[in-house]
């Protein structure tokens, strides 16, 4: 009878030891997708290949904002999106709040976005 117990309690536990380790892996997949899911917003767009370039602030399809050589001071670029009525923080026309809550992805700067930040770098 202690054997049966004994082959019993062995049992269940190479079955938890395979439910932690089945745990353990599921735990490193998700942390793997996740890292993968926080890219920058410029290396989502230049990953993705029906996405065109196109500047927020001198318009021209060869770049995208953060790379504007025509305006290149954040004070320059705020007045810019600020002339036609562009949201500081996404760049839509459409956006009610003129800095929508976004967060500048440098400095944590709240609506801006991290092309024309004034903050530190």
């Amino acid at each position: 009878m202690v054997l049966t117990e004994s082959a019993l309690i062995k049992e269940e536990m190479r079955g938890l030891q395979q439910t932690v380790a089945d745990l353990r892996q599921e735990i490193k997949e998700m942390k793997e997708k996740r890292e993968k899911m926080v890219l920058p917003a410029r290396a989502i767009a230049a990953a993705r290949k029906d996405v065109k370039k196109m500047c927020a602030y001198c318009t021209k399809r060869s770049h995208f904002g953060i790379e504007c050589k025509t305006y290149t001071s954040s004070e320059q670029r705020i007045k810019v999106l600020t002339r036609y009525g562009r949201c500081l923080g996404c760049f839509r026309k459409s956006c009610k709040n003129l800095a929508c809550g976004t967060r500048c992805n440098e400095c944590g700067l709240e609506g801006f976005n991290q092309a024309h930040c004034p903050g530190e770098h």
